[in-house]
């Protein structure tokens, strides 16, 4: 296994994890299994090709019979060449069973991949900056909840890992860059739409589309709109080869 200072993070694209994973289908699908094998099965396929943690937790949050997915980076980690990605399977703390589906199996693959991708942005963000933090964002919102949620969500990091997720999901469901620009004008308190991370932007910012983070992030998601079609956030690996 490669170190994760030398492994070659400009390499891999949303196709080619989603390719990776595909081995784990004949073992998971439509097959009832212990939460320690699902997660033994994913672990094992994905760390025999990248360098990172995969590791689980048990969370009331998560609905069951779904496994959520998280990802993190670890600035300090990765200024010493050791793992520091790390993603996340969470399960739900009563079940000790699962079966995945085809359409979740599916799911879930676009998930992780997602998620590895949103943290390479992270890295390739810390390592640009020779690893130096930058301001935050300060929210004045008057609950403690919607204060924690924007102070996260518009980081100017985040709002551009997220923006390059975000993009992938609108171009993989419209299909084309004017039909992501249209919906990212749309309407959405209704409650019709289904929630998604643009929603949840819009639901933390009081569906303010004149608010600086939702502008920022409409901006980072067409911008980012060509490289979904690509399945990855970069045309160049700079600061991704050591």
């Amino acid at each position: 296994m490669a170190r994760s200072a030398t492994f070659k993070w400009g390499g891999l694209d949303k196709f080619s994890i989603i390719e990776m994973l595909k081995p784990c289908r004949r073992l998971l699908v439509d097959q009832k299994l212990k939460v320690s094998d699902i997660q033994k099965i994913f672990s094992k396929q994905i760390k025999s090709h990248l360098p990172i943690k995969v590791t689980r937790d048990r969370d009331f949050n998560t609905q069951q019979g779904y496994i959520y997915v998280g990802g993190f980076y670890h600035t300090f980690e990765d200024m010493y060449g050791r793992q520091c990605i790390e993603l996340r399977l969470s399960y739900h703390p009563f079940e000790n069973y699962l079966t995945i589906t085809s359409k979740r199996f599916a799911a879930m693959c676009n998930t992780i991949a997602d998620t590895i991708l949103h943290e390479i942005i992270h890295m390739r963000q810390a390592r640009s900056r020779s690893f130096r933090q930058i301001p935050g964002f300060s929210s004045y919102a008057e609950s403690n909840k919607q204060r924690r949620q924007q102070n996260y969500l518009g980081d100017p990091d985040e709002i551009d890992a997220h923006g390059f997720n975000i993009a992938c999901s609108l171009y993989e469901r419209l299909g084309s860059y004017n039909a992501v620009a249209n919906h990212l004008n749309e309407n959405m308190e209704d409650g019709r739409k289904k929630k998604d991370t643009w929603k949840t932007y819009l639901e933390a910012f009081d569906h303010n589309h004149r608010h600086p983070v939702i502008q920022k992030l409409k901006k980072r998601v067409m911008y980012y709109v060509p490289y979904a079609e690509l399945g990855k956030p970069y045309k160049t690996t700079d600061w991704l080869k050591h």
